[in-house]
C-alpha cells in the first residue's frame, strides 16, 4: 500500500487536523509499503525543517525510523533546484529520482498524480524501484504536456448557452 499523506500543500497550506494527523501516523503508516510525502510533510512527519537534499535524507532517516514501509520524499517544490529530485529510502540506502525541472503553472495535484502511479505500477507487478523509475517519467511527461485549467467558458457562462 502507498499513502500519500496529503496534509501540507506544496504552498505549505494545512490540509488536515491535528487529530486526522495522528490517525494517518497510527493506523494508516503502520501499514504502509510506501508513504510519499512532500517536502512541508516531510518537515511535519520528521520535525525538522526540509528545504535541500541534505534535510530530505535527514528527514527520511528520522521518518523512516517511526514506520515499517519505505519514505518517498517528493522535491518538486525545492527551490532554486535545477532538476525536480525526488528521494526514496528504505532505510539502508538513498536512491534519487531525478528529471528536468519544467517551467509551468500547471502543476497542482501532480504530487498526488505521482503517487498514484506509484501505486498503479507497482499493482502491476513491477518491483517497487522501477515502479518509481516508471512513475517518475510519466509524471514528468504529464507536467509537461500540462493545460492550464480554468481558462474558457464555463458551464454557467451565459455564452455557453448553458446558463440557468
Amino acid at each position: 500500500m502507498v499513502v500519500d499523506p496529503v496534509m501540507v500543500s506544496g504552498s505549505g497550506q494545512s490540509l488536515l487536523e491535528g487529530k486526522a494527523v495522528q490517525i494517518l501516523k497510527d493506523e494508516l503508516f503502520p501499514i504502509a509499503g510506501l508513504i510519499t510525502p512532500n517536502l512541508s510533510e516531510a518537515s511535519v512527519l520528521s520535525g525538522l525543517p526540509v528545504r535541500t537534499l541534505a534535510d530530505m535524507k535527514r528527514a527520511a532517516r528520522v521518518i523512516k525510523e517511526k514506520i515499517k514501509g519505505n519514505v518517498l520524499i517528493k522535491g518538486g517544490h525545492l527551490s532554486g533546484a535545477k532538476a525536480a529530485k525526488d528521494l526514496f529510502f528504505d532505510g539502508a540506502s538513498f536512491l534519487e529520482f531525478s528529471s528536468p525541472r519544467i517551467r509551468t503553472s500547471n502543476i497542482h495535484g501532480t504530487g498526488c498524480t505521482f503517487s498514484a502511479a506509484i501505486t498503479t505500477y507497482w499493482a502491476q507487478g513491477f518491483p517497487l524501484i522501477d515502479a518509481l523509475g516508471k512513475a517518475k517519467a510519466f509524471i514528468t511527461k504529464a507536467i509537461a504536456g500540462a493545460q492550464p485549467v480554468g481558462h474558457g467558458l464555463k458551464p454557467t457562462d451565459p455564452h455557453a448557452g448553458l446558463a440557468y
